[in-house]
């Protein structure tokens, strides 16, 4: 999942410990892998175990904060070998565009709908905001799409995509059912729609809240979260921080990250962050991306190198379809509906020829590929 740059992020333990923790998980791996159930027992396809001998066996690629996480994830040895293969396949896979055997990362869309009108979101859309495109996803359809993950060795999973994920009716059934099953769980919320029960469910089943607010000033943050009522929002928040700090839940590792888009020039983000990290464990505004009204964008005619999306997520919307970019929030781009005989795997597959076209150079050939603003470069 997207995360603080690792720049910023300092390796908390002694590098000496490092050294020889790299050691004892490289010995392990080298022991396992001669046993016949060793790729079962790991949850890593011979085919991107293979790749890992080869290019990311020396663990030089992780970063600081991965560092961190597989030192703090748990104590078995086995276990952090899992979340080290899930961070290959999530992390250093997607970076060299080699595409993993299933998505490291899905993201699951409860609700196409939103309460609010933000002028930088495609919501703001209003051929988007039609019946063709507007629903909540059917509980039994969404356990079905957890179970296959579960099964295909998924690591990351979000409740977030094109809408508000706190206006389905179900959600805390929805938490409940995700419980467990994964190394990272996250979820995206305006914050407008929570209470104490549902707070309690998403710190109860989630690694990783991100709140989508954008001023700390009243008139500032109406202006541009429309339909929100900042005082509603500061008072949700200052709620959900008390119950995660409680002692019903002080043994529950969640971060809470507050963002928000850089829209006006008033925007300060120095007393944005201050503000805040009152109620968070960071804060940070995000200059502003061309993520609304995607295909009247002005062409980029000079945008060649490949977008990391294609490697690296898979979207599926409440209704079936499949996407690997949120950007492109009407489509263009699916290979179908995972509903229609489809899975995981084969939607997964279905993105080749997207990711052949990225790799040649031609996104000006590729709507709304050639317009998006959102980019990344290649790790060489």
């Amino acid at each position: 999942m997207p995360s603080l740059s690792s720049t910023k992020i300092k390796f908390k333990y002694k590098e000496i410990d490092w050294s020889e923790f790299k050691l004892s998980i490289q010995k392990k791996i080298e022991e396992d892998s001669k046993d016949e159930t060793f790729y079962e027992k790991y949850k890593i396809k011979k085919k991107d175990f293979l790749i890992f001998k080869e290019k990311g066996f020396d663990l030089d690629w992780l970063t600081n904060q991965e560092k961190n996480s597989i030192f703090e994830f748990d104590k078995s040895i086995e276990k952090r070998i899992l979340f080290l293969f899930h961070r290959f396949r999530f992390s250093f896979m997607p970076q060299a565009r080699i595409t993993p055997s299933v998505p490291s990362y899905v993201l699951i869309e409860p609700s196409s709908i939103c309460n609010m009108r933000c002028p930088m979101c495609f919501q703001t859309d209003k051929s988007f905001t039609t019946k063709d495109y507007m629903g909540k996803i059917e509980i039994d359809f969404f356990k079905s799409i957890i179970d296959e993950c579960y099964k295909e060795g998924v690591g990351a999973v979000t409740l977030a995509s094109r809408g508000e994920p706190t206006l389905h009716p179900d959600l805390i059934d929805m938490l409940n059912y995700i419980k467990g099953k994964f190394y990272e769980v996250k979820i995206n919320t305006n914050a407008s729609r929570l209470n104490p029960k549902l707070s309690e469910a998403i710190i109860s089943s989630v690694n990783h809240i991100v709140f989508s607010i954008d001023s700390h000033i009243p008139k500032e943050y109406e202006a541009i979260r429309k339909g929100g009522k900042f005082d509603d929002v500061l008072n949700n928040v200052k709620e959900f921080w008390r119950i995660r700090n409680s002692e019903k839940f002080s043994s529950k590792k969640l971060r809470v990250s507050i963002s928000g888009i850089k829209v006006y020039d008033s925007q300060d983000p120095v007393e944005f962050k201050k503000f805040w990290e009152s109620y968070a464990d960071d804060a940070y505004l995000n200059e502003v991306e061309e993520r609304w009204d995607t295909y009247n964008n002005k062409s980029h005619d000079d945008l060649t190198q490949s977008c990391i999306y294609p490697w690296e997520r898979l979207y599926i919307w409440h209704d079936g379809i499949v996407n690997t970019c949120d950007v492109d929030y009407k489509s263009n781009l699916s290979p179908g509906n995972i509903k229609n005989g489809g899975s995981i795997i084969n939607s997964w597959k279905q993105l080749n020829k997207l990711r052949d076209s990225h790799l040649k150079g031609e996104r000006s050939k590729i709507l709304p590929c050639d317009r998006c603003g959102v980019s990344h470069p290649v790790n060489k």
